[in-house]
């Protein structure tokens, strides 16, 4: 149970349970955890979320249903995120917010796996990438060589896929 409390995972396809609201997962989240003091108001705010007070789950969009899972990844304090496509359905505004706070959460010690279809925010988040293909890996590369080099991932990907 320890290991698991330091991990927190945002699957490509999941959903809130779709009983609750938004708050109420978060609530839940922080309970299971064994989270102390967990700031839901600063999550609720962060994704814009105090608009769907008493709306449960079932009757969110696909963007809201994401902002309320990455809210229960965030919220919980962890020291590793598995990240599966965080960025699908969340409007522009809120994607930078979320590129800016997984930033932040790198920079005090946190790791991220992020696995995404949008090369450009592996590039600009990930300190290294992998590229895979067919279920393989076809390649893994340092993200400042790229830069180094003046390419950038979706072109590696191009050069090796093709």
């Amino acid at each position: 149970i320890d290991v698991k409390k330091k991990i927190a995972i945002v699957p490509e396809q999941e959903s809130p349970p779709s009983f609750l609201t938004p708050r109420e997962v978060l609530e839940m989240v922080a309970s299971i955890r064994q989270i102390e003091n967990p700031d839901i108001e600063e999550w609720i705010t962060f994704f814009e979320l105090e608009a769907m007070e008493g709306r449960v789950c079932r009757n969110l969009s696909r963007g809201q249903k994401q902002k309320v899972m990455l809210a229960a990844a965030f919220i919980s304090d962890t020291d590793l995120m598995f990240l599966d496509e965080p960025f699908i359905n969340l409007d522009p505004i809120v994607q930078t917010k979320v590129r800016d706070w997984l930033v932040q959460y790198v920079d005090k010690g946190g790791t991220v796996f992020l696995n995404t279809h949008l090369l450009e925010n592996a590039q600009r988040l990930c300190d290294r990438a992998a590229i895979i293909h067919n279920g393989e890996i076809q390649s893994m590369i340092k993200v400042k060589e790229l830069d180094d080099q003046n390419m950038n991932l979706e072109e590696l990907f191009h050069e090796i896929i093709q």
